[in-house]
Parts: structure tokens; C-alpha cells; sequence
């Protein structure tokens, strides 16, 4: 079995010169005693993760994918485990001892079937919410809540960084068994962490070069069947048929070959390029 591997785009990690400030007591103690009652530890953590209430499935996505970069993200020996901004009050001294620059809090509930996620990104320092409250509504099913803790960790990243994360991009991929005649290619995608991969087509011969549409929701690709030449085909990521684009050119002679073969490669990017912006 071969797989072979094709990324929606390459992720660009940058950090903004806020993530690298640090409190001076960060390296001046190892205990900070507030009130002589109780010690929290200085931690090297940029990023406070608070647990979203009453959210089991969203939260462990959104630390595993922030966890990933180079922004280091902790959910534990937290003081306290506020739902939003207004629950810091009177409390955020204690924050600020800490040594984490940012904070992030949420909550999730139900409206009418869909799952509504309020969220916010907390400078603890100034205890400034940044942009203000996000929020998100996704579906009440698997797929739908992964890929909104996806998107959720891709804007915290942006509020953070000022640089756009890439969590809820999508990876598509050929996986290839048998050989000659026998051969059976299948375009699979899969969330960029790797987890939920799914059949888009089944062929018996080859795919080539699928290609992402602009908005994500659509792929393009080529199909060869045994001696036949390469048809090109567009098809929606959530399922349904696919709808060729280019007729097969079996029965095209050797002698006009190489003239139509220049022909039908710049039909084909025309079409692609013409489908992709309507």
C-alpha cells in the first residue's frame, strides 16, 4: 500500500513579539506567596487553557492542536476555572503572579439542536479581552465539532500570534492497493491532526494531483484507467458524485497525440480555474 500526500497549504508558524515578553519574577523566583495563605508556582507557560464548561469534546482538540506550536499551553495547577471575563474579578492579581501572558476561557450550550461556543482570549496582564467574545455555532455531530475545535484553536492561535492558524485545514491523499489491472486508488481526506479520514472516490486504476478549491469544500483530481487517458474530475468533499470535466481521449490517434495533448492539459486548467472561481 502507497499513500501518497498532498497538504491544502503549508502552515506558517510565527510568533508575535508579545508572546515573547516575560515577567522578570519569572526568573527572579520559582514560588511567588500571595497573601501568605497559599503558593502558586511561576510557571514558563505562555498560555493558560481553562477547560470550556460544559464542553467534553471541543476542549482536548483545541489544547492538543495549540499544544503543537510554538506557544506553550498548560490546563493544569490553574487557580481557578472561570467560564468568561466577568468570573476574574477580584481574582486576577492572582493570574498576573503566574506569569502566563494569556488566558483562555469558554462555555458551550445548546440551542435549538446546534452547539453555540462562547470563548475568549484574556491579556492578563491588563486583563483586556482581546477582540472582545467569539463565538461559534456548529452542528451536534462529530465531524461538526471536531472541525469547530479546529477553527476555534485556528483563531486563538490568530488572536495570540497576530498570524492566522491552520488547524482546520484538511489534508487530501491517495492510497494505492494492487498493481496493473488489479490496481483500486482511493482519495481519502483527513483533518490536519491526522484524525478523521474518509473515502471521497473509489477507482480501479490511478488518481493523480488532486487540488483543493479555494473554499475548501471542493477537489479536483485526475482518473487513468488501464489504457485510457487521464479524465479530470470535481467532486464535493461532503459526498455526491463526481462530475467530469474534461471527455476521455481514448479514441484520439497517435499521429494528432502531442497537439491535442497541449490542447487538452490547457482545457483543463481553464476549467478547473473556471469551476473554482465561480
Amino acid at each position: 500500500m502507497y499513500n501518497y500526500i498532498y497538504k491544502k497549504k503549508l502552515t506558517t508558524l510565527c510568533i508575535s513579539a508579545s508572546c515573547l515578553l516575560a515577567s522578570t519574577s519569572l526568573f527572579a523566583k520559582e514560588i511567588v506567596v500571595l497573601q501568605d495563605s497559599f503558593e502558586i508556582p511561576v510557571q514558563q507557560n505562555q498560555v493558560a487553557f481553562v477547560p470550556f464548561a460544559g464542553d467534553s469534546v471541543l476542549s482536548p482538540i483545541i489544547l492538543n492542536d495549540l499544544s503543537k506550536t510554538e506557544l506553550k499551553v498548560t490546563s493544569k495547577d490553574l487557580p481557578q476555572q472561570p467560564r468568561s471575563s466577568s468570573e476574574l474579578a477580584g481574582t486576577l492579581p492572582v493570574w498576573q503572579s503566574m506569569g502566563i501572558p494569556y488566558l483562555v476561557v469558554g462555555s458551550t450550550r445548546s440551542n435549538r439542536g446546534k452547539i453555540v461556543t462562547d470563548y475568549e482570549v484574556i491579556d492578563v496582564k491588563s486583563g483586556r479581552v482581546i477582540e472582545g467574545k467569539q463565538s461559534l455555532t456548529a452542528d451536534n455531530n462529530k465531524e461538526s465539532m471536531r472541525y469547530a475545535g479546529h477553527v476555534i484553536a485556528d483563531k486563538v492561535y490568530e488572536l495570540i500570534t497576530g498570524t492566522p492558524g491552520d488547524f482546520s485545514g484538511r489534508i487530501a491523499y491517495i492510497e494505492e492497493i494492487g498493481a496493473g489491472k488489479e490496481k483500486v486508488s482511493r482519495l481519502k481526506v483527513m483533518d490536519a491532526d491526522g484524525e478523521n479520514a474518509k473515502t471521497i472516490t473509489e477507482v480501479t486504476g490511478s488518481i493523480f494531483s488532486p487540488t483543493w478549491s479555494p473554499d475548501g469544500n471542493r477537489i479536483a483530481y485526475s482518473v487513468q484507467r488501464d489504457k485510457s487517458y487521464p479524465v479530470i474530475y470535481v467532486q464535493s468533499v461532503s459526498g455526491g458524485g463526481a462530475t467530469p470535466l474534461t471527455p476521455s481521449l481514448a479514441a484520439i490517434s497517435v499521429h494528432h497525440s502531442l497537439l491535442m495533448a497541449a490542447r487538452y492539459y490547457s482545457l483543463v486548467a481553464l476549467k478547473v480555474a473556471q469551476i473554482f472561481m465561480r
